[in-house]
């Protein structure tokens, strides 16, 4: 039996998609992780898993169309040996789900 070789990705997942993601050798990982720990109020998370290189292409390709949502959950369907940052996993259970980020009428975020 054939099987895929994987490579070691990371990145920044929060309610509203997947945020960043690229090989663990093309960006250092405590920006991501300060990325992630600076934007705690969209409960976001750094991680880091495995993926096929097909299944890592499908990915960038809906983040490079802006479907950051669906880039999540295509993630979180075909990644293996996932490990995520302390004090994130509750934040990984989650998400993604856009409707954590209800955001006031009364605010200006602009």
């Amino acid at each position: 039996m054939d099987v895929e070789k994987t490579k070691a990705y990371h990145g920044v997942m929060d309610a509203m998609g997947l945020v960043s993601f690229c090989e663990v050798n093309e960006y250092p990982p405590l920006l991501m992780m300060k990325e992630a720990h600076d934007n705690q109020q969209r409960f976001s998370a750094y991680f880091v898993c495995d993926l096929t290189q097909p299944n890592a292409d499908r990915v960038e390709e809906q983040i490079a169309l802006g479907l950051n949502v669906k880039a999540a959950f295509a993630l979180k369907a075909r990644w293996t040996n996932l490990a995520v940052a302390d004090n994130h996993e509750l934040n990984m259970s989650v998400i993604p789900d856009p409707d954590l980020m209800v955001i006031s009428e009364d605010n200006d975020y602009e």
